[in-house]
């Protein structure tokens, strides 16, 4: 019976660890940083709805330390537009890596918005590719409150390092399962 038991909270812990999908920029090259002392976003579409838990930003770090925030705006034609929700707290970059911030908004599927991170200085620059016109933009802003709504947008061609985790609504994508017992699966 203990064996079950241990097998049966085994499966239920590993099913939770595929209930997650992401959106945004996490892989390929870094063709180069930008500094992201004013708000700085990038444009993606997650294939889902659901609610936003925390978004990723992958920085480069080379001398003194920096604090973080993130942030999610709604996009149209292709621009932040309406401030949705951002961080409550700093989160200290100390080395090169990706840096986690939590954050809690609720996602519509096939819907764009602006994925955002905001420094307070230091030498932490976000990462990006080479992308197209319009797929980076840069907001003048003062740490750590993010403009509500977004103003004047300075777009560029950087594809900012900066990814979202979310929940889907309604069940999620399954990433693989395992059934035992006829319990769990995909």
């Amino acid at each position: 019976m203990k064996r079950i038991l241990l097998i049966l909270a085994f499966v239920l812990l590993w099913s939770q660890s595929a209930w997650a999908d992401t959106f945004g920029n996490s892989a390929g090259a870094n063709d180069g940083e930008g500094g992201a002392t004013n708000p700085t976003c990038s444009i993606f579409t997650p294939a889902s709805s659901g609610t936003i838990t925390k978004i990723t930003a992958r920085f480069n770090w080379s001398s003194s330390d920096s604090n973080f925030r993130v942030a999610i705006y709604n996009a149209s034609a292709g621009t932040p537009t309406t401030f949705i929700a951002q961080s409550s707290s700093d989160v200290l970059i100390t080395a090169t890596g990706d840096y986690d911030a939590t954050v809690s908004a609720s996602i519509t599927g096939g819907a764009s918005y602006a994925l955002c991170v905001f420094t307070n200085g230091g030498d932490a620059g976000v990462l990006f590719t080479n992308g197209s016109s319009g797929d980076g933009h840069q907001e003048v802003g003062t740490y750590p409150t993010f403009p509500s709504p977004y103003g004047t947008d300075f777009p560029n061609t950087n594809l900012y390092r900066i990814w979202a985790t979310y929940t889907p609504s309604g069940g999620a994508t399954c990433k693989g399962g395992l059934t035992l017992l006829g319990v769990g699966g995909c």
